[in-house]
């Protein structure tokens, strides 16, 4: 038996990429044979030269061949991802498809057919195009194989017509059809990067249809990891074909295609974009709609060979994984209006380590991988429309940070948001109040600091675990403080207790601690020669702990420092800054340590916190409390006539604890289940650092999240718990 072909491009080093021979996709090598007989392939590129279903220009036929050409640019190796895709694909160039000019349907018949195989053989045919008609023969193909399929549509227009010129099959009517026909599953698919002008009924067509859609102007306002998110969440492990068409791309950047679209991203975001899926089911690629007739330079094929490029590597990936054993890390298929498609979250989430050997944060950062996020406890809602405006200034905030000075900027947004939440007396153009670019980083230059003074801390407990972590990390050994000591009288410390530390708003238990007990507790550590640190970051969230903080710690007068954190407040993690204060007569190294991190916030982000600012001064901080509010109610509803139970229910803040029944179930077991269901917590025994044990009773989960979204993971949480405990 003879040993299996592995298909790899030609080494450019011993033969130039300009001379490859026959003009194929990234070199490889030509295999037009069946191939469900030639060896293992993964990936087969098939070129469709057809352009039959245009509405404006022509041209598309030309494309398979200009991106051929510009792909022998291409290596094996991506050094931003890391991955090397001919490690892990066996691919060829499996030429063209037969299509027959001016004979629309019957190109679509013979693609169907000629793609078929492939797709039973476990083939990824990337399709080069031609335009975006000859997507319906994927789809069709597809879904004889493998059943209704999920789409991600990268697109400037919907494709959702019902018609053109009379006519049922154009290249602006695939998703409609796609959809009456039954091959694709709008609840598992979305759309994303429209805009332009469009008739006023195609508006919300695509939703209406059921595909969830991005159009471009809210796509703009996303990171490309939230992005990502929302893509797997929707997807889940459904078979997926990823559409890309050019014109998603701006036609600064792509000029080559047929009815472009200005105002959209550039290749570079587009880029971001696509290293973000991540792991999904892919079953079928295609890049379609360029027209090399209209190129200049060739720029367009280059952008579409590059996007061929990245969509391989995310193949790569998720067939590394799968052969390995594990499932893709997408987990809920969630709907564009509930949250969750039929409020049931989809299984597949990839095997963890027990809860002890994680920390907090790494779960939250598991969340942001997929599936319905309960976890994280930032905002997760979608922009208000003032705050769109905001982002779609970033122009001008650009231009307006490069000219003025960066303290000026500093200050004024260190003065909107401190003094929004009710901090006038914060030491503004001091120097004694510093812009981190997280809140964690504040933390450990305040660790750094502490351990010039003290070996020993007193922390509050329970508390977020990646604050005793970071002070352990610097040498502090830690003594716990109940929230109960800290508010009924002055504390009874050990000596050798040289600061207290403590966090009010507490996370996860909502507690804030008065501000009368603020003053003892300031008031004792002036007597005795102690720093307070105060960590605030959930200020914001909660009314009762927006007096004066900076007032009262310069009337007591201990030496003391503040973190503040941007971060709890905006759906948008590039905005996720801390603020380090510390008093004129506080004698801690923090300057220093400050310094040496090399690193500020940048002033255009410092200016669009401003402008947030002061739209949340506006009356966006009684949106955010009450938004938190209702939810903490339907959380409490939710799980009225089960086993759990609201923990704090007079909490503020943007988390809550659930008390499960002591009758066998745990944090640990409740949330491991609850994570193959697709729905991310937290368990508290981390949050008790000192006794962990004691936290083994509570789960947390995040409020300030679409009241939908929250409504249908709670489900799950309390249908969950309810068969742990045993009830029915």
């Amino acid at each position: 038996m003879t040993e299996a072909t592995w298909y790899a491009p030609r080494n450019s080093m011993t033969k130039p990429r300009i001379a490859s021979g026959p003009r194929s996709f990234m070199r490889l090598p030509v295999v037009e044979e069946p191939l469900t007989a030639s060896g293992p392939v993964d990936i087969a590129v098939v070129g469709v030269p057809t352009d039959s279903a245009v509405s404006y220009r022509s041209g598309a036929r030309f494309g398979p061949e200009a991106i051929r050409s510009a792909s022998i640019l291409l290596r094996d190796h991506n050094p931003a991802t890391g991955v090397n895709i001919t490690t892990d694909l066996s691919m060829v160039d499996a030429g063209d498809a037969p299509v027959v000019p001016g004979y629309h349907d019957l190109t679509l018949q013979r693609l169907q057919q000629h793609l078929e195989p492939l797709y039973r053989a476990g083939i990824v045919p990337l399709i080069l195009g031609g335009d975006h008609s000859l997507v319906m023969a994927e789809m069709r193909a597809l879904a004889a194989v493998h059943g209704k399929i999920s789409v991600v549509h990268f697109d400037a227009h919907g494709d959702v017509l019902d018609d053109y010129y009379g006519v049922k099959h154009f290249h602006g009517t695939m998703f409609r059809r796609a959809v009456e026909e039954g091959v694709v599953d709008p609840a598992r698919s979305i759309q994303l990067g429209m805009r332009g002008s469009v008739h006023p009924d195609d508006v919300d067509a695509g939703v209406a249809l059921g595909y969830e859609v991005i159009p471009w102007p809210e796509l703009d306002t996303l990171a490309p990891q939230e992005v990502g998110r929302r893509i797997r969440a929707r997807v889940g492990d459904s078979p997926v074909l990823v559409s890309f068409d050019i014109d998603f791309i701006d036609p600064a950047y792509a000029p080559g295609t047929g009815t472009p679209e200005v105002g959209g991203p550039s290749t570079y975001r587009t880029v971001q974009y696509l290293r973000a899926l991540g792991p999904l089911n892919y079953v079928g690629l295609d890049i379609v709609e360029v027209a090399p007739p209209y190129d200049h330079g060739d720029i367009t094929s280059h952008a579409a060979a590059v996007v061929a490029f990245e969509l391989l590597g995310q193949v790569a990936v998720s067939r590394r994984e799968r052969r390995q054993g594990a499932r893709p890390a997408a987990t809920a298929a969630v709907d564009s209006v509930t949250g969750v498609s039929g409020g049931t979250l989809a299984t597949g989430s990839p095997a963890l380590p027990s809860v002890s050997h994680q920390n907090l944060t790494s779960m939250e950062s598991l969340a942001l991988v997929g599936g319905c996020n309960l976890s994280d406890g930032h905002p997760r809602m979608p922009l208000t429309e003032t705050q769109r405006d905001i982002v779609r200034s970033l122009d001008g905030l650009f231009a307006e940070a490069a000219k003025r000075p960066f303290l000026e900027i500093e200050t004024e947004a260190h003065s909107l948001f401190l003094r929004g939440i009710g901090q006038h007396r914060a030491p503004l153009g001091t120097g004694r109040l510093v812009s981190c670019y997280s809140s964690s980083v504040a933390m450990d230059i305040a660790a750094r600091a502490l351990a010039t003074r003290t070996n020993d801390v007193a922390l509050v407990h329970p508390t977020f675990d990646n604050i005793p972590d970071l002070l352990k990390a610097r040498g502090l050994r830690l003594h716990p403080v109940e929230e109960q000591e800290l508010t009924h009288g002055e504390l009874a410390l050990p000596d050798e207790v040289g600061a207290v530390f403590v966090t009010t708003p507490n996370n996860p238990t909502g507690w804030v601690m008065p501000a009368d007990s603020l003053r003892r507790l300031a008031e004792m550590c002036a007597r005795t020669g102690r720093v307070i640190a105060l960590d605030t970051c959930f200020r914001a969230q909660d009314e009762r702990a927006q007096y004066d903080t900076y007032q009262i710690l310069e009337e007591a007068g201990p030496e003391w420092l503040v973190i503040e954190d941007t971060g709890k407040l905006w759906p948008m993690l590039e905005l996720k800054a801390g603020f380090l204060a510390w008093g004129a007569n506080t004698r801690l190294p923090l300057a220093d340590a400050f310094s040496d991190v090399l690193l500020s916030v940048s002033p255009m982000v410092l200016l669009l916190i401003a402008r947030l600012a002061q739209d949340a001064n506006d009356g966006g901080y009684r949106d955010l409390r009450r938004l938190i509010a209702d939810n903490r109610q339907l959380v409490s509803d939710a799980v009225l006539d089960g086993p759990l139970a609201l923990t704090d229910p007079d909490a503020r803040i943007s988390v809550a604890r659930l008390t499960l029944p002591e009758n066998g179930v745990d944090a640990q077991k409740l949330y491991e289940e609850l994570l193959s269901r697709g729905v991310h917590t937290l368990p508290c025994d981390a949050f008790h650092w000192a006794r962990n044990d004691d936290g083994r009773r509570f789960l947390r989960v995040s409020l300030a999240r679409s009241r939908d979204e929250l409504a249908a993971g709670i489900r799950v949480v309390a249908e969950v718990a309810a068969r742990q405990a045993g009830h029915r």
